[in-house]
């Protein structure tokens, strides 16, 4: 199996001439989305991609959901959990964003000696 990266999907150096919002555009120039046919679009493989993955996480916001309203058991075990959590702003962590970084496992970027040359 490929991995989605290593398909070509051509992305678009300029905005799209119909495009009105950022979003719209983004989407466009991304290969996120083609349109088909006037009103008409359709998801391109990353694009689906990510559908998929935020539909998973509205499925399982809405399944814990239920479990919380349908056991009142569940119910009580979660609002003692709640009590107990404790917040913390993980960002203002002087070593934060390098250690973000490193687990989001980007792919250095290439020269622009190795693109051009």
């Amino acid at each position: 199996m490929r991995r989605a990266s290593q398909l070509f999907f051509p992305t678009l150096r300029e905005d799209p001439a119909d495009a009105e919002s950022v979003s719209h555009k983004l989407l466009v120039r991304g290969a996120f989305i083609r349109q088909v046919s006037v009103g008409l679009w359709t998801f391109l493989p990353l694009g689906w991609r990510v559908h998929e993955k935020i539909v998973q996480v509205g499925n399982a916001a809405l399944e814990g959901a239920t479990i919380a309203l349908v056991s009142r058991t569940r119910r009580q075990e979660l609002e003692s959990l709640v009590r107990r959590v404790e917040h913390c702003r993980l960002e203002t962590h002087p070593g934060f964003f390098d250690f973000f970084v490193d687990g989001c496992q980007f792919r250095p970027a290439e020269s622009s000696s190795r693109v051009n040359g």
